[in-house]
Order: structure tokens, then C-alpha cells, then sequence
């Protein structure tokens, strides 16, 4: 993949203390798609909010109208670079809050800088790596020390966070580990929940979850298959944020199911969307009524069989 290659190079540099940029490595940034975290505009619409939130995670452009801005990380001396990550897993590293990530070319990232004179560089990897553009200056130069993040208001926090949760954390997890997730849930529930969310919080913003804001009914619907329905907390729960989520688990077949109960906003009919094992949301219309979502997923769950 493009973006080993170029973690190895940029190994190879940070181990010979080099601070040259060859031809060869800018060629690999340029051709290789990067992460860029950033900060939502304070004046964004509710319509534009949603459709960011339902669009987190997906390789889709954004809203139109919507600029979100480079979040910003200092040196020592206080001067400004813009970060750029190879990967989501080097973003993390810090363990800083960057809850909003576009997907940018090396290019685009420059072109950001060279527009605002008060930006000094790039910092690719500054978590690990840390290769310094000084863009603005014509030169190289090491050793950035990261800073804090700008942040995004607490409710988009919040927000996010609930998006990240029920529509990739919480499902990817149930997906890989499958049985002995299911078992964890079942067994630890609210307990689990909140170690999840606590984990997606870090500790920039606390998280607003206790154990008891989470109910959960599970019911044994044969010798090999079992449903769960998880009442997901009515703190935060804004617009296209969830219900209630509905896992299926066959131990015969090894198989997970994840289904969710969708608010749409006071007055709306909700939804119900199924997340599919590759991550893809599958919007299967109105929800059906209270009480009897459970017997829907169950015809679903039959049906694929």
C-alpha cells in the first residue's frame, strides 16, 4: 500500500537523522490520500450538521457550503502547523481529540498554508515520525512539538461521538469478535457500554454516560439464536443518533446481525437501519412501532437466512 511505503521511508529518514526531503519521498506524498483533522464552522446549519454526522467515516464530499477549518498544532516557539496523519491509527497517537478527520491530498494541505501567512508549514506524523514542512519559510526544520487542538463545540462532541459509537465502533466490534462480544455485552452490559464510550471520550471531554443510562432485553430465540436490544441513553440524543440498537448472534452459523432504531426529530417517524458486517448503512425505511421491533428484525434476520 502507498502509505506503508511511505511510512517506511520516513522510518528510514528519522532513523539516519536526515533532514533532506528526496524527490522520491515528496512523490509518495503527494500520491498518497492523507488525514487531515479539522474543526466544523460555528455557524453551520442543523441540515448540514446531519448530513456531516451521517456522512463520518465515508468517503463522501461535504455538504455543500460547509469549510470546515485545519485544526492547528504549535512548536516550542508557539508557531503554527497544520498536521497531516498517513493513517487513522497515526492520528491517534497523540491521544488528542480530533474528532472531525478529512480526507486531503498532500497538495490540497499546501495549498491551505500557502494561503495563510500566519501557518508556518505542514507536520506529517508529528505523533511519530514528525517530517516538518516550514512551507511558508523555503526550508526544513525538526523537532515540532505538538500542542493542543482546536475543538468543536460540546453538543457536535457529543454528537459525533454517539455517531461513532452506534453506527462504526460498537458494530465493528460485534463483527470481529462476534460470539465473545455478544457474551461480554450480555454479561457486562451498561458496565461495557460505558468503558466503550470512555474510550471514544479520551479525556478531553468527559463522558456524560453512566451505566444505568443503558437497558438491555435479551432474548434466547432458539437453541442457537439470541437477540439483544440495547436502549441507547436519551442524553445527547440528537437528530439521526439512535434508539435503540438490535443484535442478532446465530452460534451455529457464527453470525452477527446489527440493526438500529433511528430518531429523526420530534414529530418524525424514526428509521431503521441495518449496518452491514463491511460497515455500510442500509436504510430499510420507517421503523416499526414501539414494542414491536424486535419480531421486525427477526423477519429480516429470517429472511437473509
Amino acid at each position: 500500500m502507498a502509505k506503508e511505503k511511505l511510512e517506511r521511508m520516513m522510518d528510514e529518514m528519522k532513523r539516519q537523522k536526515k533532514m533532506t526531503i528526496t524527490n522520491e519521498l515528496m512523490e509518495e506524498l503527494r500520491g498518497t490520500p492523507l488525514v487531515m483533522p479539522a474543526v466544523l464552522p460555528p455557524n453551520i446549519s442543523p441540515e448540514a450538521m446531519r448530513q456531516f454526522i451521517e456522512n463520518q467515516g465515508k468517503n463522501k464530499p461535504l455538504p455543500g457550503g460547509v469549510n470546515p477549518a485545519p485544526c492547528l498544532i504549535q512548536n516550542g516557539q508557539g508557531e503554527d502547523y497544520i498536521p497531516l496523519f498517513t493513517s487513522m491509527e497515526e492520528l491517534k497517537r497523540g491521544n488528542k481529540a480530533f474528532p472531525l478527520s478529512l480526507n486531503v491530498n498532500f497538495d490540497v494541505a499546501a495549498e491551505i498554508v500557502q494561503k495563510n501567512e500566519n501557518v508556518v508549514g505542514l507536520v506529517v506524523n508529528p505523533f511519530s515520525h514528525n517530517l516538518v514542512m516550514q512551507l511558508n519559510r523555503d526550508k526544513l526544520e525538526p523537532n515540532v512539538e505538538p500542542a493542543e487542538s482546536e475543538e468543536i463545540t460540546v453538543e457536535q462532541y457529543h454528537a459525533l461521538a454517539r455517531r461513532q459509537m452506534e453506527a462504526a465502533y460498537l458494530p465493528s466490534q460485534l463483527f470481529e469478535k462476534k460470539g465473545e462480544m455478544v457474551g461480554r455485552l450480555c454479561q457486562e452490559k451498561g458496565v461495557l457500554l460505558r468503558e466503550m464510550y470512555e474510550e471514544l471520550y479520551q479525556e478531553e471531554v468527559a463522558c456524560p454516560y453512566t451505566e444505568e443510562d443503558f437497558e438491555l432485553l435479551t432474548l434466547n430465540i432458539s437453541d442457537s439464536l439470541q437477540v439483544t436490544q440495547v436502549a441507547m441513553p436519551e442524553k445527547n440524543r440528537y437528530p439521526h443518533l439512535c434508539q435503540s440498537v438490535i443484535v442478532g448472534f446465530d452460534r451455529e452459523t457464527d453470525k452477527i446481525w446489527y440493526y438500529a432504531i433511528v430518531y429523526e426529530g420530534k414529530g418524525k417517524p424514526s428509521s431503521l437501519v441495518q449496518v452491514l458486517e463491511t460497515g455500510e448503512p442500509k436504510n430499510l425505511g420507517e421503523a416499526p412501532a414501539e414494542g414491536s421491533e424486535i419480531t421486525r428484525v427477526m423477519e429480516l434476520m429470517q429472511g437473509e437466512g
